[in-house]
């Protein structure tokens, strides 16, 4: 399977916008679990190998549910994360190579999590977001890759915020950020294990 461009992972969001502004009405009319639910569906599509555009949304309560039993299922991790990340702040902050350090830590974590919720999201088993040593083998296998997943990420973020300055703001671009988030994760994910 051949790694995804940064120029695929900025179309996709685009690719239908009906979809794209599903986000929007769903949040504001239905709530933030049918968004999680939705984002769930987008990251398995994605370990399918697909990667055409936004899925067709599953009906609103069944995004719902898998929405409130994902965020569940990440509350721990996340919390744990945040508690983490919050200490060596505390600790790193005093000059400027401690706040790369943090940086360069925070950055690395948020990777880590990232593959622990699509690996928990290819099985379904509640066990697999604490299978840290299977997400390990994902990011170690080979770092430059992992490294060029993030900076595509980061570079389709950059690219989305820039773009939402002159144009239509953040109305189309928030949305789009939180589609394409994982499109690069999943792709390594997918390049790794299957």
């Amino acid at each position: 399977m051949a790694e995804k461009t940064i120029k695929e992972g900025f179309l996709f969001p685009f690719t239908n916008w009906k979809r794209l502004f599903y986000f929007w009405w769903v949040l504001t009319i239905i709530g933030i679990f049918t968004v999680i639910g939705y984002f769930k569906q987008i990251v398995k599509q994605f370990l399918k190998k697909d990667f055409k555009g936004l899925p067709k949304p599953n009906p609103w309560w069944q995004n719902t549910k898998d929405g409130f039993f994902l965020f569940l299922v990440m509350l721990i991790p996340a919390v744990a994360m945040a508690l983490v990340t919050g200490f060596l702040q505390g600790a790193l902050s005093g000059n400027t190579f401690g706040q790369l350090v943090y940086f360069l830590i925070a950055l690395f974590l948020d990777v880590f999590l990232a593959l622990l919720f699509i690996n928990y999201i290819k099985s379904e088993k509640y066990e697999d977001v604490y299978d840290v040593k299977k997400v390990w083998k994902v990011m170690s296998k080979d770092w430059e890759d992992t490294a060029l997943a993030v900076v595509k990420t980061i570079a389709i973020m950059l690219g989305l915020v820039i773009v939402s300055i002159p144009v239509i703001t953040l109305v189309v671009t928030l949305p789009a950020m939180s589609f394409v988030g994982y499109y690069f994760m999943a792709d390594l994910y997918n390049r790794r294990v299957a």
